[in-house]
């Protein structure tokens, strides 16, 4: 990557304990209840669905242990050797959501027309998007396809642990068209920071 794109942030996922990481990500805690979250939708059913659907309930969850999943991983193999929670990314998503409530007139009291699943499907279509190996495919060699999925790990996990579920509808409040120019942003912004073959660079993207 372009060094002139870089910046220092931090994943505050790798030191949170299970009970503020269940608190922050868990659309379904013990403390909420279907009249609470009833007033973050512009349509109550969608309050309902997360009680009474199934599959709504499941991708709940699978989102959850995802979390959790990307927080071992952070542990046990990112940041192994040492507890820093900085990291280097193209991608400032704290500016890019801040941009985007201005944009769009959204306020701490604004009500959102997505559904939790609308964004989890959102988030994961665009991640699939991101690549750092020019070229690749779903056809391409098992080795490419791995070093793609190295090298594009730690800012997937820096992406979900802030556009969860929970964080973009209870907490930022976000509605469908800000969601989407944010993952247009991201992905803009990851494409530009890439060094192509043949460019000329610096120490730093070298």
């Amino acid at each position: 990557m372009a060094g002139e794109f870089i910046e220092d942030m931090s994943i505050g996922l790798l030191k949170m304990d299970n009970p503020t990481l269940e608190k922050k990500y868990n659309f379904l805690s013990k403390d909420v209840t279907e009249d609470k979250l009833a007033s973050f939708f512009e349509d109550k059913e969608i309050a309902k669905s997360l009680f009474n659907t199934p599959d709504v309930a499941m991708a709940l969850h699978q989102e959850l242990v995802g979390i959790k999943n990307d927080r071992d991983t952070l542990r046990n193999s990112i940041f192994k050797l040492n507890n820093d929670d900085g990291i280097h990314t193209p991608i400032n998503l704290h500016r890019i959501i801040k941009n985007a409530k201005r944009m769009f007139e959204i306020s701490n009291r604004s009500k959102t027309d997505l559904s939790p699943k609308d964004v989890i499907t959102k988030l994961a279509k665009t991640l699939d998007s991101l690549v750092a190996v020019p070229g690749i495919t779903e056809k391409s060699d098992s080795l490419l396809i791995q070093a793609n999925n190295d090298s594009t790990l730690l800012t997937k996990i820096y992406l979900r642990s802030i556009l969860n579920s929970k964080n973009v509808i209870c907490n930022e409040r976000l509605n469908s068209q800000s969601l989407d120019w944010i993952l247009g942003e991201i992905k803009t912004k990851f494409e530009q920071s890439m060094i192509h073959p043949g460019e000329m660079v610096g120490s730093i993207a070298a």
